[in-house]
C-alpha cells in the first residue's frame, strides 16, 4: 500500500512536457548559448542514490520521504537566492540533515512504521548518506581548486 502511494506521488510529479512531441533543436553555436543550459538551482548529483537507494535497498519509506522533504527546501531556498546555487555543500548537508531527522522520526513519531523497515536499512540509509557527503565535499573541493587556479 505504502509503495502504491509513493508510486502514486511520483508518477504526478513527472512533467507534463516529458511527453508533449518536441522539435529536434540545434545545438548552440555560440559560447553564449550555452549559458541557458547551465544548471542555476539547486543540484544534488547523488539525489537519485540516496533516494533509490533507501527506498528500494532499504526499503526505508521514513528516510525516502525526509529526504524528498529536506531536498524540496534545499531546492526551494536556492531557488529563491537564500542559498548560493553554486554552494556545492548543499547536498552534503542536506544528506546529513535527512539522516539525522529521519532517524529521531523513527525513534519518536514513527515507532510502529520503524519495525516495517528491513533490519539492514539503517546501514544503506548510512552509506548513501555517506556518499552524498563524500561526492558533495569533492565537489567543493574541485570548485575551491578552481577558482584558486583562475585567479592566477
Amino acid at each position: 500500500m505504502k509503495l502504491n502511494i509513493l508510486f502514486f506521488l511520483l508518477s504526478a510529479s513527472v512533467p507534463v512536457h516529458a511527453f508533449a512531441a518536441h522539435k529536434k533543436s540545434r545545438p548552440p553555436r555560440k559560447t553564449d548559448d550555452l549559458k541557458r543550459f547551465a544548471v542555476k538551482g539547486y543540484n544534488d548529483d547523488a539525489f537519485g542514490l540516496v533516494f533509490l537507494g533507501s527506498l528500494f535497498g532499504g526499503q526505508d519509506f521514513v528516510f525516502a520521504s525526509t529526504f524528498v522533504g529536506v531536498s524540496a527546501i534545499a531546492a526551494t531556498a536556492t531557488n529563491m537566492g537564500y542559498i548560493p546555487s553554486q554552494e556545492a555543500r548543499v547536498p552534503g548537508a542536506v544528506a546529513v540533515v535527512n539522516l539525522a531527522l529521519s532517524t529521531l522520526l523513527k525513534l519518536t513519531v514513527f515507532k510502529d512504521a520503524a519495525t516495517d523497515i528491513l533490519p539492514s536499512a539503517m546501514f544503506i540509509d548510512v552509506g548513501v548518506s555517506t556518499a552524498s557527503v563524500a561526492w558533495s565535499f569533492t565537489k567543493w573541493k574541485m570548485s575551491q581548486q578552481s577558482e584558486k587556479n583562475q585567479k592566477f
